[in-house]
């Protein structure tokens, strides 16, 4: 299968099953493959290099903001959920023609056997969830779920790749896996993690919590439109550049570029919390509400993809246990609805999280005939957060 450069105009999804399913002597199923359009090499855009070199998450960089009255676990990433495991990959040509790559997630080790419960949601739906018939008909996630971009499509060795190297380590966000080659509000963006904690209500002892966890793949949006903490960054940003004739040049060329075909965003969440479909379709749809906090308004052209899944339960694949006679119970553990509002809440709080970190790690990239895209400058966007008329005892 082909690897595209960025610029041509072909659009594809693809079916990934074979050769890893026979080499492990499971039965076929389908990979969700979540494409979004990748335009990076495409951009061009010279803010002044005065970020600094060490790019870390948003709570190292802005330590003073307030995103949540959940708890905050140590790493904050996806993988924090108990059994869910991810692998990123980056795919570069020599010449920076090709700048694309493929993130998978594996919602247990045993994903064969065992199935989710999941539930997506389009907020937009200029894009493409291959998969999702089956997700919307059963409730069940049955496969891995792979994200990579709708022109830069990988070889099926890298998809095979990263389900055999898929952890529990802490996701690698920024210019990595799918988001390789992304743009969010005009600046270098890509792929971010976050995760919460949320109480339990029935105070069951040595139990910590659920934990809630989103993957977000960032590749949307307009600079006037980012916000940080309710700071209005981009505007002020974008006022920055047009003092100076090259840095407005420049936003004026991506501009041109992006507003032809708004991008795209990808949310994964994953909670440990026993939801059922129809909770997790409720979940996935408080992503909207994170994404609009940073300053996503799922435009016309914009494909805002959401899917949530739960490994609270197990459901047994009925090919793995033989066939049925008849109807056969089976017993799970639900939430109740009228507890779940902190699982919103933590939701919106993890998927806005991952957005500015997938901004905040990501580097400069240069692309196509040398074109690049500058990453958030860090130093600066500091600078306004602490200068914002916002006190500090409200940020933080």
């Amino acid at each position: 299968m082909p690897i595209l450069s960025a610029g041509f105009s072909l659009k594809a999804t693809i079916l990934i099953i074979p050769r890893y399913l026979r080499a492990h002597n499971v039965s076929p199923v389908f990979y969700n493959i979540c494409t979004t359009q990748v335009r990076c090499s495409r951009i061009l855009s010279q803010w002044p290099n005065n970020h600094p070199r060490h790019r870390g998450c948003v709570s190292e960089n802005f330590y003073q903001l307030f995103i949540s009255v959940t708890s905050l676990p140590a790493r904050s990433t996806l993988t924090d959920v108990p059994g869910v495991k991810v692998n990123t990959q980056e795919v570069h040509g020599d010449d920076g023609a090709i700048n694309t790559g493929v993130t998978c997630i594996l919602p247990r080790d045993n994903w064969s056997e065992e199935f989710c419960y999941a539930g997506p949601f389009s907020f937009n739906s200029a894009g493409e969830l291959t998969g999702a018939n089956v997700v919307n008909e059963t409730g069940l996630l049955i496969s891995p779920i792979v994200l990579t971009g709708t022109l830069e499509i990988v070889k099926p060795e890298h998809v095979v790749a990263g389900l055999e190297n898929a952890s529990a380590e802490r996701v690698k966000e920024g210019n990595t896996g799918g988001g390789t080659g992304m743009i969010c509000h005009r600046f270098k963006a890509g792929t971010g993690s976050s995760s919460r904690v949320v109480p339990r209500g029935d105070g069951k002892p040595g139990v910590k919590g659920y934990t809630i966890g989103a993957l977000v793949q960032t590749n949307y949006g307009k600079m006037k439109d980012l916000r940080i903490g309710g700071v209005p960054i981009g505007r002020i940003l974008a006022a920055d550049a047009a003092k100076d004739e090259a840095r407005k040049a420049a936003l004026e060329d991506l501009a041109r570029e992006k507003d032809r075909k708004d991008g795209s965003i990808i949310v994964v969440l994953a909670t440990d919390a026993p939801l059922h479909p129809l909770q997790l379709q409720r979940i996935a749809k408080r992503a909207t509400v994170g994404l609009a906090r940073v300053g996503g308004n799922g435009h016309n052209t914009s494909g805002d993809i959401f899917l949530a899944f739960s490994t609270g339960n197990s459901i047994p694949n009925m090919d793995v246990l033989g066939p049925r006679k008849g109807p056969t119970p089976l017993a799970i553990e639900v939430i109740d609805d009228k507890t779940i509002d902190n699982l919103f809440d933590a939701t919106a709080d993890v998927t806005e999280e991952a957005i500015y970190n997938a901004l905040c790690m990501a580097e400069t990239m240069t692309g196509y005939l040398g074109r690049k895209v500058e990453a958030l400058p860090l130093d600066r966007v500091k600078e306004i957060v602490t200068k914002s008329d916002v006190s500090s005892e409200y940020l933080g």
